[in-house]
Order: C-alpha cells, then sequence, then structure tokens
C-alpha cells in the first residue's frame, strides 16, 4: 500500500496537468493513505519518541521566522542555472538571500535521477546566522524539476543504505531508494567541498520537497560519519520545506541518537494545512524533526515536536484535506514560490519543464534589509 501512495504528481514540484484530470487515482491514493495515518495512530513508536524527548530535555529550540524565510530563498535558490548559482548572479533569488557568498560550488545533478544542489561558504560579516567564528557552509538541494527527478519520487520501496560499510552508525536501516540513490549521486562531491577546499565547520541544510528529502539523506549522513565528527564539523537544524518521509523508525531514531545537544531539534520540518506529500507513505516511513504546521487562512503557526500530533497536519480531516488540494499547497512555503515558472529568466534552468500556475508572493516580504552583503 505505501508504494501506491509515492508518484510523480505529488512528490515533484512539477505537476503538470490540470487536477480535474488527477482525481481517480488522486482518490485511489488518497483511501491507501487515509488507511495508513489512521494506523500510524495506533502504532506509535516508543522508542522514537524517547530519542526526540531526550533530544528536547538537553536544549529548548526556538522556530525563527525570519531564519525559516532565508533558507526558503536557498532553498529556491537551487531551483536556478548552474553558472548562474555560482556567480550567484540569479536574480531575485539570489538578491533577496541578503547577502553574497564567499564561493559556491554547483552539485550537478547526478546521470541516473538528476537532482542538483550547491554549497556555498558563507561570508563572516553574516550576522543573521550565529556567529560562532567557525566556518559556515549552507548546502541546498533542488526539488523535483524533470523527469529524472519524479523518477527519485517513485522509487518508494525500502531499501538498506547504499555503500553501507562507509555508515556503520545505522546498520540495517532502511529508506526511500530513490532519495537515498538521488542522494548518493552528489555524496561525493558534497563531501569533497566540505572537507576539501571549503573547509566547513558549520554545515547547514535545506531544500524543498525532493530537495528535502535529499537533505535529510545529507544530513544523517554527515551526523552519522565520525570522520565529521572527529573534525569538530557540526550540522545545525536542517530546514526542509514540504518534504516527504524518507526512511522507518529505525533509521528515523538513529538519526536523533546523533543529534548533538547544540543541533537539537535536528531539523525544522514546515507543513503547509493542505500540503498532501508530507503525509504520504506512512507508517512505513517516518518523518524527521518537529513539525511547524502552517495555518493557509492566516499563515500563523503551530510548534509540535512530536510526530502524529493532532495539533498539526494530522488535525486535517480527510475529507477537507482531498477538497482543499491545490498545486500551491505544496510548491509555496513562506511566500516563496519554487515553481519555474515563477522564477526570473535568469535563475531559471533551460531545461527545466514548465510548472503549474501558484499563488504570486510579495517582494516586500521577502527582502533582508539587516543582512550584509
Amino acid at each position: 500500500a505505501p508504494n501506491l501512495l509515492w508518484s510523480p504528481i505529488y512528490s515533484g514540484t512539477n505537476i503538470s496537468g490540470h487536477w480535474t484530470a488527477m482525481a481517480p487515482a488522486l482518490c485511489q491514493r488518497l483511501l491507501a493513505l487515509f488507511g495508513a495515518v489512521s494506523l500510524a495512530h495506533a502504532k506509535r513508536n516508543v522508542t522514537m519518541f524517547d530519542a526526540l524527548d531526550s533530544i528536547s530535555e538537553r536544549t529548548a529550540p526556538q522556530y525563527d521566522e525570519k531564519l525559516s524565510l532565508f533558507f526558503a530563498l536557498l532553498a529556491q535558490v537551487a531551483f536556478c542555472d548552474p553558472e548562474n548559482i555560482e556567480r550567484w548572479d540569479c536574480g531575485e533569488p539570489c538578491e533577496k538571500t541578503g547577502f553574497k557568498p564567499r564561493r559556491v560550488q554547483v552539485l550537478h545533478p547526478g546521470p541516473l535521477l538528476a537532482v542538483q544542489g550547491f554549497v556555498a561558504l558563507v561570508p563572516e560579516e553574516l550576522t543573521l546566522l550565529p556567529q560562532t567564528g567557525r566556518t559556515r557552509c549552507i548546502v541546498s538541494f533542488r526539488g523535483s524539476n524533470n523527469m529524472k527527478n519524479w523518477m527519485a519520487d517513485a522509487m518508494a520501496w525500502l531499501s538498506e543504505y547504499h555503500g553501507a560499510e562507509e555508515r556503520a552508525w545505522c546498520l540495517g536501516c532502511k529508506v526511500h531508494e530513490g532519495f537515498e540513490t538521488a542522494y548518493s549521486e552528489l555524496r561525493t562531491h558534497l563531501w569533497g567541498a566540505v572537507l576539501g577546499p571549503f573547509q566547513c565547520k558549520e554545515v547547514y541544510v535545506t531544500g524543498h520537497s525532493l530537495g528535502a528529502a535529499v537533505a535529510t539523506m545529507a544530513v544523517s549522513d554527515l551526523r552519522g560519519s565520525s570522520e565529521i565528527r572527529e573534525m569538530g564539523i557540526k550540522v545545525p537544524p536542517a530546514w526542509l520545506f514540504g518534504a516527504p518521509a524518507v526512511g522507518e523508525a529505525k533509521f528515523v531514531e538513529t538519526l536523533m541518537k546523533n543529534t548533538l545537544p547544540e543541533e537539537a531539534p535536528g531539523a525544522w520540518r514546515l507543513v503547509n494545512e493542505y500540503d498532501i506529500v508530507p503525509r504520504l507513505g506512512r507508517p512505513v516511513y517516518h518523518h524527521y524533526g518537529p513539525e511547524i504546521f502552517i495555518n493557509e487562512e492566516d499563515l500563523s503557526y503551530t510548534y509540535c515536536p512530536k510526530p502524529n500530533d493532532l495539533r498539526c497536519m494530522d488535525s486535517v480531516g480527510h475529507v477537507s484535506l482531498l477538497w482543499n488540494q491545490k498545486a500551491s499547497n505544496h510548491v509555496s512555503y513562506m511566500n516563496v514560490n519554487f515553481a519555474s515558472k515563477h522564477l526570473p529568466g535568469e535563475c531559471r534552468s533551460a531545461n527545466a519543464a514548465p510548472e503549474p500556475q501558484t499563488d504570486s508572493y510579495s517582494e516586500e516580504d521577502l527582502i533582508f534589509s539587516d543582512t550584509s552583503r
């Protein structure tokens, strides 16, 4: 049943066609989804909750809306053309981050699933992020943008880590095959940048949709590495927008245990009220990190530190979720639109597929006036 819930229709940022044409498939998969959600409430993983409690007790995390907007913009930059990302000349998405990186390296699309990302070296004078005196880097992964990306979304069966000998911290853990494969295609270049010319000591990670799933894989890999830890590299909380669940309970539990006190709560996971993507695949797949549930009407939010909290996305009834489906539920977060048709010409990749019409955003809401360039 969980495999029926995953589809390029839902997991990708590019959603083609009209929603009305998708109705039969949508209804069929929602029936499976609703059954899975009900089962998730009945079978909670106590061990995983205990691990989350141990993180919460070590430090009291505070959600920062301004940081959330900052990382949403960085997740949007990942959709731009590689050459423009490297020059940090991609129009509004780059400009509205409010800073210019000291150095940028694009993680070019892999051969099979073609996920893209970049690593940016943060200037010391940027005050929006905590100033620790350590070399800070930002890693951002692009969401679904083409058919190969949608293939990654659809490869929804559980599999063990690729190259498990390199990831002994979670032997036997099972994760989404497509997300793991997509990350594996970028792993060598990511690690080469972090440990090589960038010499990162703090690695912030972000992404939207498929990019958020790959970001979760990257965070788990970095935090679980003894090499990373021996070098004193920290991985602050990731910022995940519209993220699908990526792994089974053991994977999430182990990732929580690998989270240092200064990295708590591990990730900030933003979920729009009617975004169906974060609801897919449960209860086989589990989410990592507390949920920031965004109310569609007034953009207020609710903080839920544990999964299956009835105050957050599980508060939305099945009928209401189905009735309110529209593309913008998934492609717009923090008034940042990830649809390629809304990106400026100097940003949009020549190979990007067209995306659905979604709500526009206010430029004034996206400008950081107190960050340095």
